[in-house]
């Protein structure tokens, strides 16, 4: 990881962490994730936006 995951929310990164830790992001997909979040040239603000859309993406849903 590069210094740039310093400016991820952490809630949001943790977040998607515990759910990779947990089986319910598989190592192909984390892969990719990570690969975006090291990309030269993304902002902090994409990168923000990126692991909070990827954490809305990744929750459970209820459905009544």
């Amino acid at each position: 990881m590069q210094i740039a995951l310093n400016n991820v929310p952490t809630k949001s990164f943790s977040m998607l962490l515990a759910r990779y830790l947990q089986g319910q992001i598989d190592e192909k997909t984390w892969g990719k994730i990570m690969k975006t979040i090291d990309q030269q040239g993304i902002s902090s603000v994409e990168r923000k936006a990126y692991t909070r859309f990827l954490t809305e993406l990744y929750t459970p849903r209820h459905v009544a």
